[in-house]
């Protein structure tokens, strides 16, 4: 085809003349994933700017046919300030998302935190669980990677790491700007990648998730509070809630237990997930169970912690990395520190 092209090209006068929807020959090229007719074009100063009938550029072009060689050729020539903002969202899309096209978008040297600033409306309704049920109206920019986090994952999760730090390092954050977005911790409950939710949860809390965000306007009583990160775990994948506790200050695992039976959701709780949050707390799972919890005589060492926890919050600790930063400023033991976390592990934030 380039060859034709070459003998036909002498006598164009115009090589950005378009058909009647748009069409361009950079365009029509593209379509064709004829990568050298491509490159010729570029060479003779084909504008990759224009858009046809239907509003696509060659290079949105190339990310709907997925040509990689063709998409990283002809973003290469472009302003990155002038790039459709929604092509990042459109990238992440499952049924678009190629590995090398993405990594291209996202390593590419121009990109600024600007470029990330796309909308993008949600469109679940969550869960209504007793008087709680946040809603959102768009979602916040790193839910687009969620999208399709777990395919990158199983296929290599190296991978994952360095496109999910890029994407972060590109200007996205990871808590919500207003109650109106959904926060990264709540979508990716929703977007069902169970397989990779450690890692991602890792990621976003290294980042600054705040594990606590509550949008739940009447949750003044901070003893009894529900963040909309658990909510979306019990509507979802409760297999997360063990995760996400002993990064909470709000979320206190026995009252968690309590507002699920009140609300007649203690079922999803699978018997390992209810075993796991009782054996935080420190009680026999054989001898304690969630629906005994209420009536059990509470060690004083667990008062204690109830108590020292209240006063963080009581303290104005608003965030998990602020109930870190407090944590570290006891001058208590670590494996007090753990304690007072529901937690075996030593972490730092």
């Amino acid at each position: 085809y380039l060859e034709i092209v070459k003998i036909i090209f002498p006598f164009v006068s115009n090589i950005n003349q378009t058909t009647d929807n748009g069409v361009t020959p950079l365009i029509l090229a593209t379509q064709g994933c004829s990568l050298d007719t491509v490159k010729f074009l570029l060479l003779n100063d084909a504008d990759p700017y224009i858009k046809n009938n239907s509003g696509l550029t060659a290079l949105l072009t190339a990310l709907e046919v997925g040509h990689s060689d063709i998409f990283r050729i002809i973003l290469e020539t472009m302003d990155i300030s002038l790039v459709d903002r929604n092509i990042i969202m459109k990238a992440c899309k499952p049924h678009y998302f190629k590995l090398e096209i993405l990594e291209c978008l996202l390593d590419f040297y121009h990109v600024d935190p600007d470029f990330f600033d796309f909308y993008e409306q949600v469109y679940f309704t969550l869960e209504k669980i007793g008087d709680i049920m946040p809603n959102y109206v768009s979602n916040s920019p790193v839910n687009s990677y969620l999208n399709i986090c777990e395919y990158i994952y199983k296929s290599d999760p190296q991978k994952f790491k360095e496109f999910f730090n890029l994407f972060l390092i590109g200007g996205p954050v990871v808590n919500p700007l207003d109650a109106n977005e959904c926060p990264p911790i709540v979508y990716i409950h929703y977007c069902m990648h169970t397989h990779c939710f450690q890692e991602v949860f890792r990621i976003l809390t290294e980042h600054g998730c705040n594990v606590d965000y509550c949008s739940y306007a009447m949750c003044v009583d901070k003893d009894k509070c529900i963040p909309d990160a658990f909510i979306a775990s019990i509507t979802a994948d409760t297999s997360t809630i063990p995760i996400m506790l002993p990064y909470s200050l709000y979320c206190e695992p026995g009252y968690l237990l309590q507002f699920a039976i009140d609300n007649g959701v203690i079922g999803r709780l699978s018997e390992n997930v209810q075993d796991q949050i009782i054996s935080m707390i420190g009680y026999n799972t054989k001898d304690v169970s969630a629906e005994k919890l209420a009536y059990v005589v509470h060690p004083l060492k667990h008062l204690c912690r109830l108590k020292i926890r209240s006063l963080l919050r009581k303290a104005g600790t608003q965030s998990t990395r602020q109930y870190f930063v407090a944590l570290n400023a006891l001058r208590l033991p670590q494996l007090l520190k753990n304690y007072l976390r529901y937690s075996s592990l030593d972490c730092s934030f």
